[in-house]
């Protein structure tokens, strides 16, 4: 997965500060830090997963496309982060 183009909120007086809006941002990807290692502690082991041939495999690719997902929102929001941080308009 890519980050696409990101939608970045307009910074201004009226509004949520940069900072904010950045450590926003940082904290969600925390969390998500925190749901990868979660995640790989449930991953899947073979002994749990025979003797049905085939059963482990595919506990593995959805284990790898859950993993997947996770690191793409993670990346998502670091993006985010530094282009504000930047003061990219996006």
């Amino acid at each position: 997965m890519t980050v696409d183009k990101l939608v970045l909120p307009i910074v201004h007086r009226n509004g949520t500060s940069r900072e904010a809006l950045i450590d926003q941002r940082c904290a969600a990807g925390a969390r998500v830090r925190e749901a990868l290692a979660a995640l790989a502690e449930m991953a899947p082991n073979g002994r749990d997963y025979y003797p049905e041939p085939g059963r482990f495999e595919l506990a593995r690719a959805q284990h790898n496309r859950r993993a997947a997902a996770l690191r793409w929102l993670l990346e998502e929001l670091q993006a985010e982060a530094e282009a504000l941080a930047e003061g990219d308009p996006a």
